[in-house]
């Protein structure tokens, strides 16, 4: 059985710190600044903003990790940043192996999560990662464990690979069939976003803490629409009366919109909604939309909506915000949408028909491939590997 050991005691935690607002700028001037988790792409950092008088700061070779709203992620530091007051950065020691470590954060990422505290955002602080137990064997079977880990995680990365190129064949075929989106050059008329709906946008529903409970019904929060279709069974449930049930029940022809989101890009993002026989409710972070289906199809405006040339011309300019960033439902309202003919719409969804067998089958491959790193990580960090 290896020996277990605080975090503090194998690994230097250095808690990142705000730079003073004068230095920020988005020049390339200073240092690249990663100021929480919301910098943090797919392995390492993709930062917004820069600062001429970094505080805290992460040498190569370091992981950063996140400490405020989406605790216990984390990126490598592939070059020095500036850490700010929502990430900090660990350097392992000598008996510390740095992908070993890598592996455990994740493996050990909800335990850090139960740590966190505050009103608005939930944070752990320096002693809550300080007083983390994490086994520590002899170097080389660090190493061992970790490549392991790192094969079953390259393997994890190839399926997710695999769903990735099919958005791509998704977006492609968007863009055969209806042309960019923006500049519009087969000429589609174009119509507010509202004036395509049954009933215009409507917001979702708030419900106090004391109103959730098992008993309930499924309620759509902002952190389940990020995955292109909102995922039952799972979700958060609600006492709800039967008035609010009407109000706010959503169905597979409605889409649901990201009305505010931690992340620059998960504003306005669009999610689908699956058929289902039992009522689902949706929360005050999102927006409902009920497309008229004498004049458009859901899915044609959700590949619209997630089209990354309509989201830079005609979104990004109605995201406001700084650590929350969001967009409102009258300017999303007023967004002008390119229509084309329903015929030409229904041949593009019998198209994606066919890309979503094959996704189906990846999903599951890719759901098996998921499971098998977390249990394997549990083997690993019990000494049973």
């Amino acid at each position: 059985m290896s020996d277990v050991v605080l975090l503090g005691d194998v690994c230097q935690i250095t808690m990142g710190q705000a730079p003073p607002g004068d230095s920020y700028n988005d020049k390339g001037e200073g240092l690249p600044l990663v100021a929480g988790a919301g910098d943090f792409a797919e392995a390492t950092p993709m930062v917004k903003k820069f600062t001429t008088a970094p505080g805290k700061v992460s040498r190569q070779g370091d992981i950063i990790l996140g400490i405020r709203a989406s605790i216990g992620e984390r990126v490598w530091s592939d070059r020095p940043y500036c850490l700010g007051r929502g990430v900090a950065g660990l350097r392992p020691f000598d008996t510390l192996d740095p992908n070993y470590l890598w592996h455990w954060l994740g493996h050990s990422a909800d335990r850090l999560r139960a740590k966190g505290r505050g009103a608005t955002f939930l944070q752990v602080n320096r002693l809550d990662i300080n007083e983390m137990e994490i086994p520590l064997p002899p170097l080389d079977e660090q190493q061992r464990i970790a490549a392991i880990l790192d094969q079953a995680d390259a393997i994890r990365t190839c399926r997710s690979k695999v769903l990735a190129q099919l958005g791509e064949v998704a977006q492609s075929l968007f863009l055969e069939v209806f042309g960019d989106p923006v500049h519009n050059p087969r000429g589609w008329p174009t119509h507010h976003l509202a004036d395509l709906t049954e009933s215009g946008l409507s917001n979702g529903a708030y419900f106090p803490k004391n109103s959730y409970g098992p008993d309930g019904v499924e309620m759509v929060h902002m952190s389940d629409v990020f995955y292109d279709q909102v995922e039952r069974g799972d979700l958060k449930r609600v006492r709800a009366s039967d008035a609010e049930i009407e109000k706010y029940c959503v169905a597979d022809h409605d889409l649901l919109v990201a009305r505010r989101s931690l992340n620059y890009s998960g504003a306005a993002k669009p999610c689908l909604v699956p058929q289902s026989t039992e009522p689902l409710l949706y929360e005050s972070s999102l927006i409902k939309l009920t497309p008229n289906a004498s004049v458009v199809r859901t899915r044609y405006l959700f590949h619209l909506l997630n089209n990354r040339a309509f989201r830079r011309g005609a979104i990004a300019k109605i995201v406001t915000g700084t650590t929350i960033f969001g967009v409102s439902q009258s300017n999303l309202s007023r967004v002008q949408v390119p229509v084309p003919p329903l015929s030409i719409q229904d041949r593009f969804t019998e198209g994606l028909n066919s890309i979503d067998e094959f996704t189906l089958r990846a999903k599951e491959s890719a759901s098996y491939v998921d499971a098998l790193l977390p249990s394997l990580q549990s083997r690993a960090f019990a000494g049973q590997l």
